[in-house]
């Protein structure tokens, strides 16, 4: 059963509508998961990540005052005293190829459209389990390998990123 290699994990559910956030929380605890932590916006979730370990977080790309993000992008500064390498998965109803394109590139790890569907939302915790992105770390950016790319453009990183295998 699938939801078995996922019910370990510590989940911070960011989103400014409690409603979804309940929603949200019932769809991870049928998937057993039970440690599931919320924060109304990305500020309140920077300081629950300063406070407590948390192994992969869902945020919202549209919230007040702080959305995903501008969350994501603090999140993936170096030397912030968080965990850069957290895995994010960004929820949100704009999946636009230019909203997708920005959520890549300031470092969230999977995408998913609203409204979210059970199985969908499954898939994308067990694809970021099973299959970690590598890691990078350079002055401006640690976490995920933000290019979604196949063995050709692998020779074509920055002599300044350093790589790293992600730990599960």
């Amino acid at each position: 059963m699938p939801a078995s290699e996922i019910a370990h994990l510590t989940v911070l559910v960011v989103e400014d509508v409690r409603a979804t956030r309940v929603i949200v929380r019932a769809i991870l605890r049928s998937f057993g998961i039970a440690d599931v932590v919320e924060a109304s916006d990305g500020q309140e979730a920077l300081t629950v990540l300063g406070q407590r370990h948390i192994d992969v977080i869902i945020t919202d790309l549209c919230m007040e005052p702080m959305d995903g993000v501008e969350f994501t992008r603090r999140l993936r500064t170096p030397r912030n005293g968080l965990n850069p390498y957290v895995p994010i998965l960004m929820v949100s109803a704009h999946a636009d190829i230019a909203h997708v394109k920005e959520a890549i590139a300031v470092g969230v790890t999977e995408f998913l459209s609203k409204p979210i569907i059970p199985a969908n939302l499954e898939s994308r915790l067990l694809s970021i389990v099973r299959a970690p992105k590598r890691r990078i770390s350079s002055k401006t950016y640690c976490g995920p390998d933000r290019r979604r790319s196949n063995s050709r453009t692998a020779n074509r990183r920055r002599a300044s990123d350093k790589t790293d295998t992600p730990v599960s």
